[in-house]
């Protein structure tokens, strides 16, 4: 299937407002300090190409409280739909992340065109991921971890 008939799958980097909102998307869960190092690492590339508003993940969460993953998702989702997120920079690790999937799916449903770190728009390319295997595995994976 080809998503390149949809407008966002062709869209560049130089096509997104500098006032629009981007969102990081990566793996947090069981790395060394939430990912901090490779969001942050993200986040700056990301302001440094002019973009104002970014949104890193790792500060959207009060990492005190000692949320859910759960509660986190919430909070995320929440935050890139109140927020207008135009646009996702995702790091090489989002695929090992049931969030940043969760997220992903999200965007693709959304049309908001997806990015890898060097600006280029792997949008069509991600969508082709989610066979409908990948997308069994994933979410076996996010529901096993949760008790019903």
């Amino acid at each position: 299937m080809k998503l390149s008939l949809l407008a966002h799958a062709n869209i560049s980097m130089l096509d997104l407002s500098k006032r629009s909102c981007i969102y990081i998307s990566g793996q947090m869960s069981g790395l060394e300090d939430l990912g901090k190092k490779e969001l942050d690492k993200m986040e700056n590339s990301v302001r440094e190409a002019g973009f104002l508003m970014v949104m890193n993940p790792y500060y959207m969460v009060d990492q005190e409280k000692k949320l859910t993953w759960a509660d986190c998702m919430v909070i995320d989702i929440k935050d890139i739909m109140n927020y207008g997120v135009r646009a996702a920079f995702l790091l090489d690790n989002w695929v090992e992340s049931k969030g940043a999937t969760l997220e992903v799916i999200l965007f693709l449903a959304l049309g908001i065109p997806l990015f890898d770190k060097n600006g280029n728009n792997i949008t069509q390319r991600v969508f082709e991921q989610f066979t409908p295997e990948f997308l069994h595995q994933k979410f076996v994976a996010m529901i096993a971890t949760h008790e019903f």
